[in-house]
């Protein structure tokens, strides 16, 4: 009968006999891959929204004495403020009118007065940190939208009114009258002053624009070049590179229009801008060329005066008009604040934690499949890698095998009479001599 001959086993492959080290070199390059990609992660320069102020944000203000405390005013009666250009806030809307919305904001050269513009008239800030109504003259149940300084020294505050046109105060906010040159119920959505502090743009919600040369007691229509009935909604100064104003920039419910001959006539300006509205203007006559211009459609820059634009960051919600855009500064870097459904912030504090957990998602399913993949070629390896047969899985049986199967090496006789890798030769046996029996 033929003796069966024994199963072949294939040698080891290199991965069988380094498992275990190649599973513990692929967790430390996955380690390594891993800390490489979070080293390389940079904050998105997007917005991000500041979780202070409750409500509709409506006014946003720059202290000009610090440049990094942020005054905000809400639609909620609410008025917060941060002294760290929007890391933290605290409010304080003691003494305003529970319904009252905050509207405009107005803050003197030397810090030392505070106003808001509120649904309710006008309101200073007390000593106590109480707001005081400053409103004798102004006519009742109007509200106050946009407020100005004016005069030598800042000697004349403006109020632009819903229903009535434009205020005048030479006490400080303390009494008011009415300025005269303004069509009848005008609504004043803003108010420009200029470096001279004579000449003022006030913005006309369906009337335009028009302006005084003498600290805002009489106006005229300067709206040529404008579409009849404009609703005109920030006016600002656009300086050269020496500082000279050199043109003004008015935003409208048809775009941005441009004035070099101080309004007499205006064009438009819209190259890069969607067709939308623009209802809000911010230029920092320290950087000159420098405007933005908050839109229905986002917060969108020109560094050429207006001439062209282009789109800042994202990271803005959809369908909300940016009402407010201004300039800020934080440890000498320009940083900017918008006001849409809430206030946000460029180059965004809020939004970088959440660009940064999206970021590790990435890195975490990444690193997931890469462990899946290497489970997987394990149990691969584990399914092709053939296996005795049941009755030869006994202990010593696998190392008999391998001797058994073990292919026989082929000797060769050396000069020294020794079989080369093999023992020394054997004495032969003594011969047997034959017996007779």
């Amino acid at each position: 009968m033929a003796k069966a001959e024994a199963p072949v086993v294939p040698p080891a492959t290199w991965l069988e006999r380094n498992r275990q080290g190649a599973t513990y070199g692929g967790i430390i390059a996955g380690l390594l891959l891993l800390g490489a990609i979070l080293l390389a992660i940079t904050p998105a320069q997007g917005w991000g929204v500041l979780s202070g102020p409750k409500g509709h944000p409506l006014a946003v203000l720059i202290d000009p004495t610090t440049n990094k405390t942020i005054y905000v005013g809400t639609e909620a009666n609410q008025l917060a403020r941060s002294t760290d250009t929007g890391q933290t806030w605290s409010t304080f809307s003691a003494g305003l009118p529970p319904t009252a919305a905050v509207s405009a904001l107005l803050r003197s050269a030397d810090g030392a007065r505070l106003f808001a513009g509120t649904s309710a008239g006008v309101f200073a800030l007390g000593g106590d940190q109480r707001w005081v109504a400053s409103s004798v003259g102004l006519p009742g149940g109007d509200g106050v939208d946009a407020l100005a300084f004016a005069g030598p020294n800042d000697a004349v505050m403006l109020a632009g009114t819903e229903l009535h046109g434009i205020y005048r105060s030479m006490d400080g906010g303390k009494t008011w009258s009415a300025a005269s040159g303004l069509p009848d119920r005008a609504d004043i959505y803003g108010l420009t002053t200029f470096p001279d502090k004579l000449t003022v743009f006030a913005a006309l919600i369906g009337a335009g624009v028009y302006r005084s040369t003498d600290g805002g007691l009489t106006w005229l229509a300067q709206n040529s070049g404008l579409p009849a009935q404009t609703d005109a909604f920030a006016i600002v100064p656009i300086a050269d590179t020496k500082g000279a104003i050199t043109q003004v920039l008015v935003g409208t419910n048809t775009g941005v229009y441009r004035t070099t001959d101080a309004g007499a006539h205006w064009v438009a300006t819209n190259g890069g801008l969607p067709a939308t509205r623009v209802i809000s203007l911010s230029a920092d006559l320290k950087q000159p060329l420098y405007v933005l211009a908050g839109t229905d459609a986002g917060v969108f820059v020109s560094d050429t005066s207006g001439a062209t634009w282009r789109t800042l960051a994202k990271g803005l919600p959809t369908g909300q008009h940016i009402g407010v855009v201004t300039l800020g500064d934080s440890k000498g870097d320009v940083v900017i604040f918008a006001a849409a459904d809430k206030l946000y912030r460029y180059p965004g504090t809020g939004g970088a934690p959440t660009a940064l957990l999206g970021r590790l998602a990435i890195v975490g399913a990444l690193v997931t499949v890469f462990i899946w993949i290497s489970s997987r070629q394990r149990r691969i390896m584990r399914d092709i890698t053939p296996k005795l047969p049941t009755h030869l899985q006994q202990p010593g049986v696998a190392g008999r095998l391998a001797s058994v199967n073990r292919p026989k090496p082929t000797y060769q006789r050396g000069t020294d009479g020794h079989i080369r890798g093999g023992p020394p030769p054997r004495v032969p046996d003594a011969p047997v001599e034959a017996t007779d029996e």
